[in-house]
């Protein structure tokens, strides 16, 4: 009734009529002055094959595959010699790939001496290989070239763990160094039941990493995919910044639903789909867009991991959180990871 009262006045409807055409203005304006960014809705971008028909063609007979549909190749070269991995029916149930820069050797040593090391994935009940995953050399002067893949082969040599690929390992290769990695571990390791990437800079806790892979189902296992995920990013369109998409090559202004691809865990069975699908789409610099891109054609969405820290949040953590986190970003220094890893006491599984 006051409604109706205050309704009745002339003054009243009239400043209720012109209140309503500014908001109708401001609309029209917004509308036509702030686009929303458009999402990838098809699926099938870049278009010119169907994913799912070209990856049963190439399982069942590869020679009859149209490398054609290949719009870049992945340069898998190996510099270093073989790596004994996964022979006679010896596979480990997860594979850990590394990513790393051939300058990082104490930052890797101190990774063996803790998270990378088998006997903290054994002490959890999975067993667990630990590669490292590099690319081609690039200083500015060649004697120091040359000294430091002297140290890649003399570390190599010691713990015949590093995968080192023949593209310059520069951060626009990263991409690269999945796709190597990736083909690399699906052929020879075909039957491992998990793949994760980890960047160097993460601190990893085993038991997570293994209470989550232990909890995928049976019906999520050919389709899962984890890590901390993002949706509906913007794209990066300025050339001077690390994350840099060009247009032609992505035409969208946002990306799919992806996980930061510095600490990803997978089912083997998408671990070669992205082998095989990395290569159908233009090559994408920013790696977990290009995973996202090729998941999307595959109709995978990846999984929400709350465990996996973008940031490095320990000092908060209380007891439980410190024995079930999977992952935190932020250790890219010596001292931090050794001083990080003494916190986690059960990481191994010792004192469970």
């Amino acid at each position: 009734m006051r409604w109706k009262a205050s309704m009745d006045s002339p003054r009243s409807y009239i400043s209720g009529v012109f209140y309503v055409a500014i908001l109708l203005l401001i609309s029209l304006y917004t509308k036509k002055h702030f686009v929303c960014p458009s999402l990838p809705i098809n699926i099938r971008y870049p278009g010119h094959v169907n994913f799912h028909q070209a990856y049963q063609v190439y399982r069942e007979n590869k020679s009859n595959f149209d490398t054609n549909t290949q719009m870049w190749q992945s340069d898998s070269t190996l510099l270093l010699d073989e790596i004994n991995l996964c022979e006679a029916n010896s596979s480990p149930e997860l594979i850990i790939l590394v990513k790393t820069t051939y300058e990082k050797r104490t930052l890797r040593e101190q990774i063996r001496r803790s998270w990378g090391s088998p006997r903290c994935f054994a002490g959890n009940n999975m067993t667990a290989q630990v590669l490292f995953v590099l690319g081609k050399v690039r200083t500015w002067c060649p004697g120091l070239t040359s000294r430091y893949q002297e140290l890649l082969l003399e570390e190599h040599t010691k713990h015949r763990d590093l995968l080192q690929f023949g593209f310059l390992d520069t951060y626009r290769n990263t991409t690269h160094k999945h796709a190597a990695a990736l083909n690399y571990i699906t052929k020879r390791c075909p039957d491992s039941h998990f793949v994760a990437l980890f960047d160097d800079d993460f601190l990893v806790n085993p038991v997570g990493v293994v209470r989550t892979l232990r909890g995928v189902s049976v019906l999520h296992y050919p389709i899962f995919f984890g890590g901390y995920t993002h949706d509906s990013e913007p794209v990066i369109r300025n050339p001077e910044n690390k994350w840099f998409i060009p247009h032609d090559v992505y035409p969208f202004e946002v990306v799919p639903r992806i996980a930061a691809g510095g600490s990803v865990l997978m089912s083997m069975p998408v671990a070669k789909l992205l082998a095989f699908g990395l290569h159908l789409i233009p090559y994408i610099p920013v790696d977990d867009t290009a995973m996202a891109l090729v998941l999307l054609n595959f109709g995978i969405s990846p999984t929400d991991l709350p465990e996996v820290y973008p940031t490095n949040e320990l000092n908060g953590f209380d007891a439980e959180q410190l024995k079930h986190f999977i992952s935190m970003h932020g250790f890219g220094k010596v001292q931090s990871q050794e001083h990080a890893w003494k916190k986690l006491v059960h990481a191994c599984g010792d004192t469970n």
